[in-house]
């Protein structure tokens, strides 16, 4: 006569129980599953059906441990594996409570669905009858708490289109629709015909949230960063600051070359101005040197004058360098702005005159 487990830990939270009672409730379920359905079927299961048992039965308890210790993540690989050994309905709710506790509320709703699937459940049928009925219920307040995200691509081909959601293949037929994700922030990715895009959108329990990925836009981009045409080569322009001699022409005397001459159109003027009053200063100073030279001549002998007169002879010193200053500075001065305004091309175009130095000879090359 074939014994049941009287214990299920499908109406009991993990967390009021000790590890022995989780083991031992985990140990009995899945024991009182291979038992009852051996009876049933009235024949013994082979010993890899026996070996399948005894490694769900371990995950679970390990499972369930896990759980009690509030180590979502680690329970929910082992009663994972657990569930795929053995489909019943305690080992489908323990697992989906357990993904719901590390975010992932999409998987947790799956395996709540698997779970009201199982038609004929294995084990003691009440205890698993009671699990589907806690995971319908439970189900039911976990889609509420789903998040949604509808997707849609403007601008590139159904047919070339390949979609990713946070790295997984998305199916483009989804597009449009509002899709059950995890909370969190979650990246679509959409490549076409060699141009990626990507976005991202973060979404708390029970939003609704759109991504739009527009490769129209990335096309224009495109188009207006492309480099403008290179413009046609310009014709040479003559230099910016010319020399003041271009190569030697005919003759070896050089050719002036062309420049802006406002400048020295000015300087001439100056030139001349400056000798003009150096050249009245020499006149004037030596007009006085003379006068009181003439005046000293009574009282001086050759170049020894009298003491009263040393005054006079200091005074016509002075005077006759500002004279001899006056003379060479109207010369040099007078000289150089008359080079500068001689030197400019006259109105019709010809030749400005132009200073040169030969082998032993100097000259000027020009018309005036």
């Amino acid at each position: 006569m074939t014994s049941r487990s009287r214990f299920s830990f499908s109406f009991l939270s993990p967390n009021t129980l000790p590890r022995s009672l989780l083991a031992c409730l985990t140990a009995c379920s899945l024991l009182g599953h291979a038992a009852e359905a051996r009876a049933e079927s009235g024949s013994s299961s082979s010993s890899s059906e026996d070996s399948s048992r005894a490694v769900a039965r371990t995950l679970g308890e390990e499972g369930l441990a896990a759980f009690r210790e509030e180590d979502y993540s680690l329970a929910a690989e082992k009663l994972g594996k657990a569930f795929d050994l053995v489909r019943v309905p305690t080992v489908g709710l323990w697992l989906a409570r357990a993904l719901a506790r590390t975010n992932q509320l999409v998987q947790a709703a799956e395996r709540y669905q698997q779970v009201l699937q199982i038609e004929d459940p294995e084990g003691r049928v009440s205890a698993q009858r009671q699990a589907q009925r806690d995971a319908s219920l439970e189900r039911r307040d976990l889609v509420r708490r789903i998040p949604g995200l509808t997707i849609t691509v403007v601008g590139a081909a159904a047919e070339g289109l390949t979609l990713q959601l946070d790295g997984a293949p998305l199916d483009p037929a989804l597009l449009g629709t509002d899709m059950p994700v995890n909370p969190g922030q979650r990246t679509v990715t959409a490549t076409s015909e060699g141009r990626t895009l990507e976005k991202q959108a973060t979404l708390a329990e029970a939003d609704h949230a759109s991504i739009e990925l527009d490769f129209t836009a990335v096309e224009a981009a495109a188009s207006t960063s492309e480099p403008a045409p290179l413009p046609e080569p310009a014709a040479a322009l003559p230099p910016t600051n010319p020399p003041l001699f271009a190569s030697q022409g005919p003759g070896d005397r050089p050719v002036p070359a062309e420049r802006d001459l406002g400048w020295r159109r000015t300087a001439g003027w100056v030139g001349l101005g400056v000798g003009g009053a150096a050249w009245a200063t020499w006149g004037v100073t030596a007009l006085l040197a003379k006068r009181l030279q003439r005046n000293m001549d009574r009282d001086c002998t050759g170049s020894v004058c009298l003491e009263s007169r040393q005054d006079d002879v200091h005074r016509y010193n002075v005077l006759l360098t500002a004279s001899t200053i006056g003379f060479w500075t109207g010369l040099v001065a007078g000289a150089t702005g008359g080079y500068l305004l001689l030197s400019l091309p006259g109105q019709s175009g010809e030749d400005p005159l132009v200073p040169w130095i030969g082998m032993g000879t100097v000259g000027a090359v020009g018309r005036f």
